[in-house]
Order: structure tokens, then C-alpha cells, then sequence
């Protein structure tokens, strides 16, 4: 019985021991829970700081490339500056490769600002750029395609050791100008039919410097009036305007012949009296009496003899009819005076009915009815308003105006005792050198040879237009190129797409990014070549001014103008080039009156050029009313109708010697992007 208690008692402290045991257990087991769960929270928590810290340094490296991208573009396009802008100048210039650039701290005083705030001020952020080019387009003025590597680094004492962001973007050097259309301040591809229109106002302002023109014109025959005839563009003076290009020509003296002595006065810009007598023996009676007056004048003076019963009129008439009118004319001829002078289209209109001024009637009449020379009236003001500064002319280009030639009424010695009078006449046009008006019989002065009335144009005495300031016969007919190439078929220098910094489907995402309000004014940053789908207003929302040197080119699209100049004025580090290349200018319908200085190109390029639809032609449109001047050049397939409106075109000299018409562009978008974390306690 003893036995069986001292058993129970024994199971009974076992028991109470095992309990025991499962607390303390459970007590470690609990123990090394908490111990580990603290030590994974301590963990946790210095690899969220570490983590913290690492992002911190990432963006402050970050700051620094962008206060690096910042510093460069805004000093990449200023060949002045000393570092940055004179390295891409000295790379366009002499091919010497850029350097690489090192920021220290005191260059990034944004981001070394920001890091000191964030971190502390033992934070320091570094820098340096490489500039690399590795292509090469188009020639003689190649344009470059490389790319701009910015390394920003960040240390910090106590911090990691130091962090480093490397990023590259797409760089372009473009050569924005074209060496050969920008020499022209004038480029016309196809005839214009309004060249002479009297109610207009077309002129051109060349670049003189010194005595020397640097400016040219062209002006094609591209689509031109189908009659033969009509091979040259013709250009019609007006003597009032154009006196300095007449020069010795001008002395606007009327005849002093008795008959239209007074209707000359005003109306011919040059005339000149000399005695019949030195010429009238060339000529035979048949070819005298070709000429209406003196044939009625011989016959009525034949039929007076015909009925005088006088003995000395029997012998006349027995040495019959061409004797006595051989007698007659030799009356005729100490006395007679040649009259002729040179007058211009308008003024001849004027007088072209009165007598004795008809003798072009038989020209105009016998020429085709659709010719072009039918119509006339003043040309350009091509070499200024003064007409004195000389720009050179290519195309098949003369001047015209008209001498009108007569003789002036006057009474022969007596003869059968009468005193014979014939009266004044014209010497009318004629193409036959057989006659008196055709025959050449000398020269009478260096444009005229022939005693007849004739026009001075590129069929009759032809006068270059560059004859008045060049010696040049005849003018050229196509511009002057290495490969001979066509006037119609030269087009801006475009060498590659390579080169477009940016493409804008819309012209709503062109504004976006390209017009920006700058100390309240609206104005058009420019950043190399781009291109714009659609029809382009950059009257729209006041933009009057741009900045930065580009070239704008539309695919598909007009473009509409207002007022537009570079930002402060500033040609030098300000350029802009407009190319339309299926589309033509205007200005807003409501503006009188505009002022844009940029180069304004719009030509359409067709599989055949030589002949286009007129409707695809680029042009510049004006409103009646509107003047527009234009300081730069412009180039374009066809002039518009040019009735009731003012066009001035100003070469700009920029364009011609431009020092550095160059646009480096840095891209947007990283093509290339490094994150170097260097870690150390």
C-alpha cells in the first residue's frame, strides 16, 4: 500500500517537471523569436535608410546632368563663348575635335545647393561632358551627327562612397545655310505675266558693298506664253522712274519739228534732229514711193504738170513721169529734217495714234494676236528704288522701250513754177531691208541703225538687262551651276532626314513645343531643322518675334505670315529659313501692311520639272493693298499676280557671308542611359 502511494507521488512530480520543461521552452523559443524579429527589424530599417540614401544620391546626380544638359544648350550655339560654344565653332571651322569639359563644383551651384539642403554640406556634385561626332553628311558644306555624354557624380562624407548618372543624347551640327540660293535676293522659276503690270510695286534691294553687287536675280521662263515670238522676258522701262539706268539716254527734250513738236514734250526721254540729206540718196524712187505721203505728194504734183499748158511744162512731161518725180524728191531732199527719239510703253500709248508718232502701228499689228508683246507697262524696281544699286540678272532678260521716228513737213526749192509741199510723216516699222524704214544705213546712234520706227528689245538692238551695270552680252539664260544644271530644277540644299531635330505630325503639336512667351512676348524658338505636316500660322496668337537659328520645313502645307524679326534684333545669332515645299506664302488677309525678315523658299518638286501645273506651283500670294517687304530672299516657283500691291524684297547680307549659319541641336530623348552605385560604409 505504501508501495502504490510512493508511486503516485513520484508520477505526480514527473508530471509538474515536464510542465515545466514545455514553459521554458516556449519561454527561449519566445525569447529567440523576439531576439531575431528585432534583429530583421533593425535590418529592415538600415536598408530603407541605405535605400533612402541611394535615391537621394541618384536624384542629386540627376540634378547635376540637368543643370549640365541646361549649361550646354544654352551655351552650345554661341561661338563667343569660351568653352561649350566655341568647341562646336572650332569643330565646324577646322574639324578640331572637342576636348572634354569637366564641371566642378562651383560650375553646378543649382545642384550642389540642392544636395547640401538634402544631405548635408559635405555633399559634393561633379561633372563633365564629352562632345563626340561619328558622321559626316552631304558636301561642300557638310552637316554633323554625333552625341553629347554627361556624367554627374555625388559623394557625401559619411555617406556611400558616391554615385554616378551617365546619360547620352543625339547631337546635330547642321549648316543651315544653302551656298547657292541664298546668293540670289530674288529666284523665279516660271514666266510671270504681271512683270510689267503699271499698278504695282515689286522691287528689289541688293547688297552692295563697296562698288560691288554680291546679290542676284533670276527669273525663268518656266511656263511661258506659247507664241514664238515670246523666247526672252521682256522689261519695260519707264523713263520717269528708271532715268538713272538710261543714264546718257536721259534728256527729256521735245522735237522741234512744226508738227508734234508740243505732243513730244513729256513723252520721249531722249531725242534727236539730223538733215534727211545725208541718207536720202541711198534710197531709190521705187522705195520712196512706198511710203503714202510722198507717193500722193509726187502723184498730185505729176497731175498739176498733167494740166499746165506752159512750155516748160510740155517739156516736163515729155521726159516723162519718173524724171519729174526724181525732180521733186531732189526739191525735197536739202530741206526735209529726220526727227526721232526713244520713249517708253506707257508714254508711246499715249501718244501712238497721233501724227506723225504711228510709225510702230504696223509692228503691233503684224505681230501674232496672243503675242506677249502686245501688253507692257513698267518693269521692277530690280535695282532699287533709286535705281542705282546693281544686282546681276540671270535669265534671258532685256530691257524694251520704242524709238518713233518722222519727217517733219517742209516746202522744196520752186519747180514748174510752183513750190512743192509735202507733209509730215512717219516712218513706219519695217522688216523688209528694202525699204527706206527697213535699209540699214549706219549707225545713227549705238541702238538704232535703221531710219524705220522699231522697238528696242531683244529682237531689235537688244539691251542686256546687266548691260547697264555689267559688261555682259548676251545675259545669262540659266544659272550658273558645276553640273549645268536647269533653273527649274535646283532646290534647297537637304541632304539628309538624319539631320530633322524634330517631326511634328499637326500643327497643333508644332506650336506647343516650339512658340513660347518670354518677358510677355510671344515668340517662335527655333532648334535646327524641323519638319510640320499641314499648313503652318505664324500670325496665330501675335507671334511676332523668334530666337535661335532654324530652318522651319512644311511637307504638305501653306504658311501664313504677319509681322516677324528676330528677338532683339539679333541677325547674327538669329536665323530663320521657311520651306514650303508643297504650298505658298500669304499674309493674313486682314494685315495692310508686313514686315518678315527670314528666307522664304516655296517650290514644289514634280517628276518633270521643266513643265508643272501652275496649280502646284509655290508662290507668295498677296491681297490688292497689301505691301509686304521681306528682308532676306525669296524663292519661289512663280510670282503672283502682282496688280494693286507692293512687294520688296531686301537681301539680307547675312545670307551671303553668313559667319556661322550653324545650329548644333542636343535631343530630347536618351539614347543611352548609366546608373553607377559605388557603395562603401
Amino acid at each position: 500500500m505504501v508501495s502504490m502511494l510512493f508511486k503516485q507521488h513520484d508520477l505526480k512530480v514527473r508530471q509538474k517537471g515536464f510542465v515545466l520543461y514545455v514553459v521554458c521552452a516556449l519561454l527561449l523559443a519566445t525569447f529567440i523569436l523576439v531576439i531575431g524579429f528585432e534583429q530583421f527589424r533593425s535590418g529592415s530599417a538600415t536598408q530603407l535608410a541605405k535605400t533612402i540614401e541611394q535615391e537621394k544620391m541618384i536624384s542629386l546626380a540627376q540634378v547635376g546632368v540637368n543643370e549640365i544638359l541646361a549649361d550646354i544648350k544654352s551655351k552650345i550655339n554661341n561661338r563667343k563663348e569660351p568653352v561649350v560654344g566655341s568647341a562646336i565653332y572650332e569643330y565646324w571651322k577646322s574639324r578640331i575635335t572637342p576636348s572634354q569639359i569637366n564641371y566642378a563644383a562651383k560650375d553646378l551651384s543649382i545642384a550642389n545647393s540642392i544636395a547640401a539642403s538634402v544631405i548635408g554640406k559635405t555633399a559634393v556634385v561633379t561633372g563633365s561632358v564629352r562632345i563626340v561626332v561619328d558622321e559626316s553628311i552631304g558636301t561642300p558644306q557638310p552637316s554633323y551627327i554625333g552625341y553629347v555624354e554627361i556624367e554627374s557624380r555625388i559623394s557625401a562624407s559619411g555617406l556611400h562612397n558616391s554615385v554616378k548618372v551617365l546619360e547620352r543624347r543625339e547631337l546635330k551640327i547642321v549648316d543651315l545655310s544653302d551656298s547657292f540660293l541664298d546668293k540670289y535676293a530674288l529666284y523665279v522659276k516660271s514666266f510671270c505675266r504681271s512683270l510689267n503690270v503699271e499698278d504695282k510695286k515689286l522691287s528689289v534691294k541688293g547688297v552692295l558693298k563697296g562698288d560691288k553687287s554680291h546679290s542676284l536675280v533670276y527669273l525663268g521662263r518656266r511656263n511661258a506664253p506659247t507664241c514664238s515670238c515670246c523666247s526672252n522676258i521682256l522689261l519695260d522701262v519707264d523713263f520717269n522712274a528708271d532715268k538713272n539706268l538710261l543714264a546718257s539716254y536721259y534728256n527729256p527734250t521735245p522735237f522741234t519739228s512744226s508738227v508734234g513738236g508740243n505732243e513730244s514734250s513729256g513723252n520721249f526721254f531722249w531725242t534727236k534732229q539730223l538733215a534727211l540729206s545725208a541718207f536720202a540718196d541711198k534710197f531709190s524712187l521705187e522705195e520712196y514711193e512706198k511710203i503714202p505721203v510722198i507717193n500722193k505728194t509726187l502723184d498730185f504734183y505729176w497731175k498739176s504738170v498733167a494740166g499746165n499748158t506752159s512750155s516748160v511744162a510740155e517739156d516736163v512731161r515729155r521726159s516723162g513721169p519718173v524724171k519729174f518725180k526724181n525732180s521733186v524728191l531732189n526739191a525735197f531732199k536739202p530741206a526735209w529734217n529726220y526727227y526721232y527719239g526713244y520713249t517708253d510703253y506707257l508714254h508711246f500709248k499715249k501718244i501712238s495714234s497721233v501724227n506723225p508718232f504711228r510709225g510702230l502701228k504696223a509692228y503691233f499689228a503684224g505681230l501674232p494676236r496672243d503675242c506677249f508683246r502686245h501688253v507692257g507697262g513698267k518693269m521692277p524696281a530690280f535695282f532699287g528704288e533709286d535705281r542705282s544699286t546693281p544686282v546681276f540678272i540671270e535669265g534671258p532678260v532685256y530691257l524694251r522701250f520704242f524709238k518713233v521716228a518722222f519727217v517733219d513737213e517742209v516746202r522744196g526749192a520752186p519747180i514748174v513754177g510752183q513750190q512743192p509741199f509735202c507733209s509730215a510723216f512717219e516712218l513706219e516699222y519695217s522688216a523688209d531691208p528694202d525699204t527706206l524704214a527697213g535699209k540699214v544705213v549706219g549707225s545713227l546712234d549705238p541702238l538704232t541703225r535703221r531710219l524705220g520706227s522699231h522697238p528696242i528689245d531683244d529682237k531689235h538692238s537688244p539691251v542686256p538687262v546687266n548691260s547697264v551695270f555689267y559688261e555682259l552680252e548676251p545675259p545669262p539664260e540659266e544659272p550658273k551651276t558645276e553640273d549645268n544644271t536647269r533653273g527649274f530644277d535646283i532646290f534647297p540644299r537637304f541632304h539628309s532626314s538624319k539631320l530633322v531635330a524634330n517631326f511634328y505630325l499637326t500643327p497643333a503639336d508644332f506650336y506647343a513645343e516650339r512658340v513660347k512667351t518670354i518677358g510677355g512676348v510671344n515668340l517662335l524658338d527655333l532648334d535646327g531643322i524641323c519638319t510640320v505636316l499641314g499648313t503652318i500660322d505664324l500670325d496665330r496668337g501675335n507671334v511676332t518675334y523668334y530666337r535661335g537659328r532654324g530652318t522651319i520645313v512644311t511637307v504638305a502645307g501653306d504658311c501664313i505670315l504677319g509681322n516677324l524679326k528676330p528677338f532683339n534684333n539679333d541677325h547674327d545669332n538669329n536665323y530663320l529659313k521657311i520651306y514650303l515645299t508643297s504650298g505658298g506664302f500669304g499674309v493674313t488677309r486682314t494685315r495692310k501692311e508686313a514686315r518678315i525678315e527670314a528666307s522664304l523658299v516655296s517650290t514644289f518638286c514634280a517628276d518633270d520639272n521643266s513643265q508643272i501645273d501652275a496649280a502646284k506651283e509655290g508662290t507668295f500670294n498677296l491681297m490688292p493693298g497689301q505691301n509686304v517687304h521681306i528682308f532676306g530672299n525669296l524663292v519661289v516657283d512663280a510670282l503672283p499676280y502682282l496688280d494693286s500691291t507692293s512687294l520688296t524684297v531686301e537681301h539680307s547680307a547675312s545670307l551671303i557671308d553668313h559667319e556661322y549659319p550653324v545650329r548644333a541641336s542636343v535631343g530630347s530623348v536618351k539614347t543611352m542611359f548609366v546608373l553607377d552605385y559605388s557603395g562603401e560604409e
